[in-house]
């Protein structure tokens, strides 16, 4: 008997080692080489006319300057309009959105009675617009000048459906946004590699467009970001990147903000397989049977990954017939590990400018992995319950 649960425990141990292998480390650094093949651009004959939606809450302060920065963009100010969509602020969000609208001649404002979600704020917001490409982002986000440009450069191939920019910590010298400044930076790489393949599995939600044709923004949709890129692959089109459409916006902080952020994510993409199993299953393509369960089904299933393989390590050890096996595998596993975060590390690094110094904090890097999992945790417990609120919750320490 002890064998025979020795040699289960050990079988259970490799397979599991290896998914969370394959989606911490092989996962972005096969994506790191499928960046280098460089797809040829294709021309636009023509700029398109951009809708910008601006979904925004309690936004007073943020509001002007967003607008301005918007303003300041370095694409023709003919071919761009501005629309904030209010959403039952309590502030003077609504005052101070007519007031700029007063002034701004390509701005529109639509006044939602109450908070309904950014998903519902989006489709209010479409409702309006002029242009054929809609673009979301968020109030706090600060956009690079040509971040426009560079954002809609990529329609230029008929395929393409939408594209996703590249979101930047604004805080990321901070050491406390170690973690979060890692994992971007490995998101930088994974979506360039997905682009070069196939699709980008999602958007980043402060920066992000569309052909206006392509999407429906679902109200119930808990991330719209998602929701978004998964309606234009189901149609056919693929999700492009552009690397040098900047968007800048603080990252959580705090333990509890980041819990805060990462559980709406987790939850919305938890919603998202379930509402498309029939496509992600029955739909074989990359984007189905490679990219999204590597980037998206493997993360919202890590902390049962880590809890089957720390199961699977003290039953082998336990039973006394797999020590010798489970040394050898971790050991295995621990080499592999090292080489690969090595070559990351030095695919970081090739793709900044300048290192930042956050980057050297493994302690925050530890306190933001464990924030995480518990994320996933509470997001699956809501999910199961029931608990699937639209609405985002403020994160204080993202607020500057």
């Amino acid at each position: 008997m002890a064998s025979y649960l020795g040699g289960f425990f050990t079988g259970l141990l490799i397979p599991v080692l290896a998914a969370l292998y394959w989606h911490f480390l092989g996962y972005p650094l096969f994506m790191a080489g499928m960046r280098r093949r460089v797809r040829p651009p294709v021309p636009m004959e023509a700029s398109p006319k951009i809708s910008i939606i601006l979904p925004v809450y309690n936004e007073e302060g943020n509001l002007a300057p967003r607008v301005e920065n918007l303003l300041a963009q370095d694409y023709p100010s003919d071919l761009l309009e501005i629309i904030i969509v209010e959403s039952g602020s309590t502030d003077g969000t609504a005052s101070r959105a007519h007031e700029l609208a007063a002034r701004v001649p390509n701005l529109k404002v639509v006044v939602q009675e109450s908070r309904l979600g950014k998903a519902s704020a989006v489709a209010s917001g479409k409702t309006v617009a002029d242009g054929s490409i809609i673009v979301v982002s968020d109030a706090n986000a600060v956009f690079d000048r040509a971040t426009l440009s560079k954002l809609v450069q990529p329609f230029g191939d008929p395929t393409i459906g939408g594209v996703g920019g590249r979101f930047v910590p604004r805080n990321a010298d901070d050491p406390k946004a170690a973690g979060s400044n890692l994992y971007w930076s490995l998101e930088e790489i994974i979506r360039s590699g997905e682009a070069a393949l196939d699709s980008c599995c999602t958007f980043h939600g402060e920066v992000y467009a569309w052909r206006r044709e392509l999407v429906e923004p679902d109200s119930g949709a808990i991330i719209d970001d998602l929701d978004s890129a998964i309606q234009i692959r189901r149609k056919g089109y693929r999700i492009g990147y552009a690397p040098g459409a900047l968007a800048y916006e603080s990252v959580p902080m705090t333990v509890r903000d980041m819990a805060i952020q990462w559980k709406k994510n987790a939850l919305g993409a938890i919603q998202c397989a379930f509402r498309n199993w029939r496509f992600l299953l029955g739909t074989p393509n990359f984007y189905t049977y490679l990219i999204f369960p590597s980037h998206k089904g493997l993360q919202v299933i890590q902390p049962f990954l880590l809890l089957l393989a720390a199961l699977a390590f003290f039953g082998a050890i336990v039973s006394g017939k797999g020590l010798t096996d489970v040394t050898l595998i971790i050991f295995l596993f621990l080499i592999l590990s090292a080489g690969t975060a090595a070559l990351l590390s030095a695919e970081i690094s090739r793709g900044q400018t300048r290192r930042s110094g956050s980057l050297l904090h493994p302690t925050s890097w530890i306190r933001t992995f464990f924030a995480f999992q518990y994320a996933v945790l509470l997001a699956w417990k809501d999910y199961i319950l029931g608990k699937r609120d639209v609405r985002w919750e403020k994160v204080e320490s993202t607020r500057v």
